[in-house]
């Protein structure tokens, strides 16, 4: 818990078992794949192995089993990812209140005698504070029961599918309907303590793994013998989604989150219904996302339901539609590094990949660095405020007094208008573009680009880390809005690369406009309700309506082709069509367009102007040298 992010720690476990690897090869412009199919844990060695025969080499060495790869050959890097999604399956797809705004969480809220009166009391302060929230992670203190074996009537034991009868007095059917607004998303853990009270029942049945394990009992370094879950054997997956279903599902739940489910058996040799258990941890987690899914599916709810995992490998994408990058630790590295661990997870079929904001372990995160986080984040495919803090405090968007919370609910309003396209892109990837990731490293869209393909190659006079990292910590929402972070602390500038091959648009200094190979120092402030971020050119992308005017952002890289008509009645923006067709409505009905080319500054930035800046005369025929924003009715 609370691991170094940073490359330094390369080699470290960080919960996913992912055996894949990408090489783009731009002097032959192709790149090849390969995904070893095995549940084995091993390691990947690239290119840091040198030999007085071979001269460096890749090595690549896995514990037990035997070696079984696919090698993929594909003209270019977005191909490759293609390629290997459409192998291992499409993405699960997420609901909208999942991803499309911000999902409230912390260990602290479920370790509270009262459950409802801490979520009631949070939710209250999220109204006074104007705060939306869509989503509460409930932590795993609700399936706490009191120790059989003493007389302290403390909960202070985790035993899955249980509720607490003190912390939840009037049931779980009355907790999900007092927050059906606002879905809660149950924490499970894929093991019973010997003190469970269906722990005899399942070690009947045979569908525990018959090796002690010490497991983690409830507080901070507690631990008790128990066992894991056997899904390899009918009885084991057959008994968690029946209780899935029972004790959750059937009382209102529409999400899951499964938790702790690497399979950290020290003994890889141990037996289990499949085989030995040193090959199949993978299909352990990936089982029990599937078992998961199948119980919230059988109520047969209107409502798309959810599975969030730590863990994983190749396919459990097809059952859990989120992932994060697990116990983050609350300072810079973390922020700057679990952008690049997005990237790895992103690019081998795993489409929605975030990481808590704020980082979960440590101390709380300083103003600076929780406000970083939050604009960080506020493109990512999740946006969730996650703390375990040491000091027994929560991070929540109010922690750092009135100018910081006015500033976190401009970036969760931010997120919010971006909603309709980060929920385009997940049903993109979970259905005509299989896999393609909602963010991505900018070598996936512009891998023709030398300078976004590694670190540190990018000439500048001037010297910045985040120049220097562009390829990592740098990324693309979709392919047509570029966000860069600011990840250092004590800086309210950094210097950004727009990479080649696209116009760049700004939608925040007057809308100026860049040319990709460009480096600009552009300033964000902590002040800032938003990250650094680009439009590119020829591009449209789908926003939330505030006002009328605010709903599709459409640019065309080409200005002085663009088609513009209005209609005061109906709002609607018309969009250049096909060569020989006609021009038709766009598909929001409201819009945002661009066209026509206006005057550049020092800089070689365009500069566009309001359409109420030009002459009533000039907004119905777009004349040359014209550029038009469209707004509300009536222009």
């Amino acid at each position: 818990m609370g691991y170094d992010a940073s490359p330094a720690a390369a080699g470290t476990p960080a919960y996913k078992q992912w055996p894949v690897f990408h090489c783009h090869l731009p002097h032959l412009s192709l790149t090849y794949t390969i995904f070893y199919d095995t549940g084995s844990r091993g390691s990947i060695d690239f290119g840091s192995e040198v030999s007085a025969f071979r001269g460096f080499h890749r090595t690549v060495t896995f514990e037990t089993g035997d070696l079984e790869y696919y090698f993929i050959v594909s003209s270019s890097f977005k191909e490759a990812c293609g390629s290997l999604a459409r192998l291992i399956g499409a993405p699960a797809m997420p609901p909208k209140f999942a991803v499309t705004s911000y999902t409230s969480s912390s260990m602290l809220y479920a370790d509270t005698p009262d459950i409802p009166k801490a979520l009631t009391s949070f939710l209250s302060d999220c109204g006074k504070h104007d705060v939306s929230v869509a989503g509460m992670y409930l932590s795993s203190g609700y399936t706490s029961i009191p120790d059989p074996t003493t007389s302290d009537p403390d909960p202070a034991l985790r035993c899955v599918f249980n509720w607490s009868s003190s912390r939840v007095p009037a049931g779980p059917a009355s907790l999900f309907a007092a927050f059906s607004s606002t879905p809660l998303i149950c924490n499970t853990k894929p093991w019973l303590l010997t003190l469970h009270p269906k722990f005899k029942e399942l070690e009947a049945a045979g569908g525990l793994i018959s090796v002690p394990e010490q497991m983690w009992s409830g507080g901070a370094g507690t631990s008790l013998e128990g066992y894991f879950v056997d899904f390899t054997t009918p009885a084991g997956y057959d008994w968690w989604k029946r209780n899935a279903h029972s004790s959750l599902v059937a009382h209102g739940c529409r999400a899951i989150w499964v938790d702790n489910n690497e399979y950290e058996l020290e003994d890889g040799s141990a037996v289990c219904g499949g085989g030995v258990v040193g090959l199949l941890r993978p299909a352990h987690t990936l089982l029990m996302a599937q078992a998961s899914l199948e119980a919230l599916l059988q109520e047969g709810r209107p409502e798309r339901p959810c599975v969030v995992t730590r863990a994983g490998g190749p396919g459990i994408n097809r059952h859990a539609s989120l992932t994060w990058t697990g116990d983050n630790y609350s300072n810079w590295e973390s922020l700057q590094w679990n952008t690049a661990m997005h990237h790895s997870l992103s690019v081998v079929g795993f489409a929605g990949v975030s990481s808590d904001v704020g980082g979960f372990a440590g101390p709380p995160p300083s103003a600076e660095l929780f406000v970083r986080w939050c604009q960080s984040q506020a493109l990512s495919a999740r946006f969730t405020i996650h703390s375990w803090n040491d000091d027994g405090s929560i991070t929540e968007p109010w922690s750092y007094g009135e100018e910081v919370t006015a500033v976190v609910r401009s970036i969760i309003k931010f997120r919010e208008k971006f909603g309709p396209y980060i929920y385009q892109l997940f049903a993109a990837a979970a259905t005509q573009d299989v896999g393609v990731p909602v963010t991505r490293p900018l070598y996936y869209e512009f891998c023709e680009d030398a300078n976004v393909l590694t670190d540190g190659v990018i000439d500048s006079e001037k010297k910045d880390v985040h120049l220097d990292h562009v390829a990592s910590c740098d990324y693309m929402l979709g392919g047509n809005v570029l966000v860069c972070p600011i990840y250092v602390e004590g800086v309210s500038k950094r210097l950004c690369y727009f990479p080649k091959g696209s116009t760049w648009f700004c939608m925040r200094s007057w809308f100026w406009t860049y040319e990709g190979g460009q480096i600009v120092e552009i300033e964000n402030t902590t002040e800032h309700g938003h990250p650094i971020h680009f439009l590119r050119g020829g591009c449209g992308v789908q926003v939330r309506r505030a006002t009328r005017s605010e709903l599709c952002v459409c640019v065309w890289q080409d200005w002085s082709d663009a088609l513009l008509s209005l209609s005061s009645s109906s709002n609607t923006c018309f969009v250049p069509a096909a060569e020989g067709g006609r021009a038709s409505p766009s598909a929001s009905g409201d819009g945002l367009a661009v066209g026509g080319r206006s005057g550049r500054d020092v800089h070689g930035r365009r500069r566009v102007r309001g359409v109420r800046d030009l002459p009533r005369r000039r907004r119905a025929g777009l004349g040359e040298g014209a550029v038009v924003l469209c707004g509300g009715a009536g222009g």
